[in-house]
C-alpha cells in the first residue's frame, strides 16, 4: 500500500476532522481473541498467552489471523537465534587449512555467512513490522487510544500528581 497509513476513525473523530472524511460505516469487530490454536508450537502459545494477558481486550477475533503469524514469526526467529547461538554465524563452504605459525595456529579459508542469519533476519524484520501494526512496540502504543486502564494500571495518574487532576 502507498503512502501514509490511514488514521483510524476514533482519532478522526477526536480530532475533529470533518464529517464527510470520516467514515461511518468502518467495521467494529466483535468477540475475544481467545486461546491460541492447538498448530501453533508452545514458544508461540506462551508468547500468545502473554501479550493477550498483558495488553487487555485490545485484540478481537477478526486479529487472529494476523496474530497467529505474529506469534509464529516471533517462535521462529527465536529459534533461528539459539540455532546460530550453537552454530555460530559463519561457516567455511570450501574447508578450512590450519597454519601454525610461531606456534600459533591459525584457520585459513574463505568464510560466509549461514543461510539461517537470512532468515532470521526475515522473520525478525516480520516480527517488527507486525508488532508496530498491533501497538506491542513502545512507539506503537503511544498512538493508542484505549478504554481508559489497561491490565496492571492502578490509576496512574493519581499516584503520580494526586488527586487534584
Amino acid at each position: 500500500m502507498r503512502g501514509r497509513k490511514p488514521k483510524p476513525t476514533a482519532l478522526k473523530i477526536l480530532h475533529g476532522t470533518q464529517k464527510c472524511r470520516i467514515n461511518w460505516r468502518e467495521p467494529k469487530p466483535i468477540g475475544a481473541i481467545g486461546e491460541p490454536p492447538d498448530w501453533l508450537d508452545d514458544a508461540s502459545k506462551d508468547y500468545w498467552r502473554s501479550i493477550v494477558s498483558s495488553m487487555g481486550k485490545t485484540f478481537t477475533a477478526a486479529d487472529r489471523g494476523a496474530f497467529e503469524m505474529l506469534c509464529k514469526s516471533y517462535s521462529r526467529w527465536k529459534q533461528m537465534e539459539k540455532e546460530l547461538e550453537a552454530k555460530g554465524t559463519t561457516y567455511y563452504p570450501f574447508g578450512v587449512r590450519e597454519f601454525v605459525i610461531g606456534g600459533v595456529t591459525k584457520l585459513v579459508g574463505e568464510t560466509r555467512p549461514r543461510p539461517q542469519v537470512a532468515i532470521m533476519r526475515l522473520y525478525y524484520k516480520q516480527y517488527c513490522q507486525l508488532c508496530t501494526e498491533f501497538g506491542i512496540t513502545p512507539s506503537a502504543r503511544t498512538r493508542i487510544i484505549g478504554p481508559g486502564t489497561f491490565v496492571g494500571e492502578d490509576n496512574i495518574q493519581d499516584e503520580q500528581f494526586g488527586d487534584d487532576l
